[in-house]
């Protein structure tokens, strides 16, 4: 392919040359050779990406990274201006036999601008900017179809260049897809494994209620459904010899086996128990060469999907999706006081830096304390004994519940009951946003395979009642699920759906209603405080490069209470001085 267009850039010159070998004017022979010096430019360095884009996987040279990284700007610069030259409108040009040829230049500079396989992005930062290169890609394909439109009468090549523009617009969609798919949230989506609703706990429920009611005595026989571990040292083909033919064909397969473990650790993911022993069992079998072998394999695969047009998991409607059901509020000035005022209380314990640690360590369970409700053991155990990622879900599962309960007196809520529980849904809204959209906020966690796991689970409920429509009738429907037996002794801890937990805290919330006697407003306040707490907790760990990338998407909440807690004090990034001490000599 190279070739054939090098040897035609040179006739194309030498006829051109020779017929304005007369006119004396140097403008007009630098007009007739910049564009085709300019193409023959793009397309020696888009061979020297193609040689030597992914050398810098198992290089380590200043010279190369230098090359490449100079090779890899210049190109798109060089055939976005070739292409800027060829569409500029001139009636003279159009006459032109010769120009008419050449534009057929404009689809192949659009596959010069898709970039070679070995290598889409130089940085993580390319990644991050996927959406600059659609925009790109949509500009330049508009102006290579304007090439190809306004030659196309004079154009003897025109029936050509249409398969080269697909070529082009598949070549330049492949860079962007590849780019977006190697950003943080592309990559961390396409390994989340399907979601697992796991074993039907509310007819499970059902049959035990119904059962109980008839008069048995139920009691609860485990089967165990793990999948069976498969604990294989050689890792070896169908005949248990590896292909002599392949080099390194045993540490090929063996990295290929257990490549989802630094998946999941370059995504901050877990990864399941299984894999875990599996990984665990060939690593400590294995001899050291071996070993580093496997891992170098991993290291390179994870090199591929990240800089390079690996085969990247399409999830196009799940994109759509998240923008579709994100909704932008306003935050109250009710909201604000709250903040600041809490905020305010814990600043007064804010004396050195262990009271600090603690004050951002607090996620919900200080306010229990002081609203004494840790003694119930569903509200405590949500806050206490899980991770915060799983408690953001199952505090907003059950806000929702409650919020839905008491819709039928809403009207009877004095004003500030009222308002405590609006602010309450707000703020339990708002850390759902985080945690399923800006999951990078908060402190590392499963948040998008709990929620994804939960959703199937809310699926499969629905599924065997269709005739509910509204989503009170569905917040009742899971409200009158019996959950006297915990969820994880039905349906074990494969799946991370935390619906009916969340509906154990629901109800649990209700009961100091009708058990400690509270006032629905006593109810919503602590609920409201507990979700400021949660917000100051995610502010605090959040560091503080994420919070200044969210300042060009608009703000975020989550920046300004973090702002406000380190001007109030409660802040570990600050230092303990005592000033400069002297000493003196003592003499005795």
């Amino acid at each position: 392919m190279f070739f054939p267009v090098i040897a035609s850039l040179i006739v194309y010159s030498r006829e051109t040359i020779s017929d304005n070998q007369n006119t004396p004017s140097q403008a007009k022979v630098w007009n007739v050779l910049e564009l085709r010096i300019l193409v023959a430019v793009s397309l020696f360095l888009q061979m020297i990406l193609i040689f030597l884009g992914n050398r810098r996987k198992y290089i380590v040279d200043k010279r190369l990274k230098l090359l490449i990284w100079f090779t890899y700007l210049s190109a798109d610069w060089i055939a976005t201006v070739a292409l800027g030259i060829l569409s500029k409108d001139t009636k003279d040009r159009m006459k032109d036999t010769n120009f008419a040829i050449m534009a057929i230049w404009g689809p192949f500079l659009l596959v010069h601008l898709g970039g070679p396989d070995t290598i889409t992005a130089y940085s993580l930062e390319d990644n991050q900017l996927w959406p600059r290169h659609l925009l790109a890609l949509l500009y330049q394909l508009a102006v290579a179809v304007y090439i190809v439109y306004r030659s196309w009468n004079t154009n003897p090549l025109k029936y050509v260049t249409v398969p080269i523009v697909m070529a082009g617009i598949i070549k330049y969609g492949e860079r962007t897809w590849s780019l977006r798919s190697g950003s943080s949230d592309g990559f961390r989506e396409s390994i989340l494994p399907p979601p697992d609703p796991g074993p039907n706990y509310a007819k499970f429920m059902d049959d035990y209620t119904a059962k109980k009611d008839e008069g048995y005595h139920v009691t609860l026989d485990e089967i165990n459904e793990t999948t069976p571990l498969v604990l294989d040292h050689n890792s070896q083909g169908e005949t248990g010899i590896p292909n002599a033919n392949i080099p390194d064909a045993q540490a090929l397969r063996d990295g290929f086996k257990y490549y989802n473990i630094p998946e999941c650790l370059f995504a901050d993911l877990i990864f399941s128990f299984q894999d875990h022993k599996s990984s665990q069992f060939f690593f400590r079998r294995s001899n050291w060469k071996d070993a580093f072998k496997a891992i170098e394999v991993e290291l390179g695969l994870i090199y591929d999907i990240l800089y390079t047009k690996a085969v990247k998991l399409f999830f196009i409607y799940k994109f759509f999706e998240k923008s579709y059901y994100q909704k932008t509020k306003q935050v109250s000035e009710g909201l604000k006081e709250l903040i600041f005022y809490q905020l305010k209380e814990k600043s007064e314990e804010a004396d050195d830096i262990q009271a600090c640690k603690k004050l951002c360590a607090h996620k919900g369970d200080r306010v229990l304390k002081k609203w004494s409700c840790d003694n119930v053991p569903d509200i405590n155990r949500s806050i206490k004994e899980v991770e915060f990622d799983q408690s953001i879900l199952l505090w907003h599962i059950a806000t929702d519940l409650c919020y839905s309960s008491d819709d039928n007196q809403s009207q009877d809520l004095n004003r500030v009951a009222q308002q405590s529980r609006e602010e309450s849904r707000l703020l339990s809204d708002y850390m759902l946003n985080l945690l399923v959209i800006c999951p990078f906020l908060l402190p590392n966690g499963i948040g998008q395979i709990r929620f994804e796991d939960t959703c199937a689970e809310v699926d499969e409920l629905l599924k065997e009642r269709k005739y509910i429509k509204e989503r009170s009738q569905v917040c009742k429907m899971i409200l009158r699920v019996n959950t006297a037996i915990p969820p994880s002794e039905v349906k074990g801890d494969r799946s991370k759906s935390v619906l009916f937990d969340a509906c154990r805290l629901a109800k649990a919330l209700q009961s100091l209603e009708t058990e400690e006697h509270w006032s629905k407003e006593r109810k919503w306040k602590m609920i409201s405080n507990v979700w400021v707490e949660m917000l100051c907790h995610a502010a605090s760990q959040c560091r503080g490069l994420n919070h200044a990338k969210q300042l060009s998407q608009g703000g975020e909440l989550l920046t300004h209470v973090w702002l406000l807690m380190a001007h109030l004090g409660i802040t570990e990034q600050f230092q303990i001085s005592k000033g400069h001490v002297r000493a003196k000599l003592k003499l005795s």
